[in-house]
């Protein structure tokens, strides 16, 4: 499932840019960020309930130059029925010394196989410069979603 949301400008304050999120327990917070990281429990007993990961399994840095990066936030919420995940893919954008999160998009997977993951496609190219005006960056993001026979991908660039 891909779903495109507006986030608030909160900034994040780091001179550098490092994966701000991996401490952050969804779980155990509220708020808008919480919410990106839970997904709804599909077997019978608590059917429909939002689950919530209990931490950030991975943050990492995709692409990034001076103004902007792109992160991919991953976390598996504890679903009885089947293993969950949920991918948070931010543009930051940098702003007064700070870094705000400006656009994201988030993905889910679920069944045995289910993951989320992203990775820079399209880099600099010969005679490019990635970042310059007119070349942005490609990323591909792929959820293996099932399994036990019935396994598929999705990828979206």
């Amino acid at each position: 499932m891909l779903l495109s949301l507006r986030a608030s400008q909160r900034p994040i304050r780091s001179n550098r840019l490092s994966p701000p999120l991996k401490p952050f327990q969804p779980a155990a917070t509220k708020g808008e960020l919480s919410s990106l990281f839970m997904i709804p429990e599909m077997g019978e007993t608590n059917h429909g309930k939002p689950i919530s990961a209990s931490a950030i399994q991975s943050c990492d840095v995709i692409w990034s130059d001076e103004a902007a990066a792109l992160l991919i936030a991953v976390a598996s919420p504890p679903t009885e029925a089947t293993r969950s995940c949920v991918g948070v893919l931010f543009l930051l954008v940098r702003r007064d010394k700070s870094w705000r999160i400006a656009d994201l998009l988030r993905f889910t997977a679920t069944g045995k196989e289910a993951e989320v993951s992203a990775e820079l496609t399209a880099g600099t190219g010969s005679g490019y410069h990635l970042g310059a005006e007119g070349i942005s960056p490609v990323v591909t993001v792929k959820e293996p979603h099932g399994g036990r026979g019935y396994a598929y991908q999705i990828y979206a660039s």
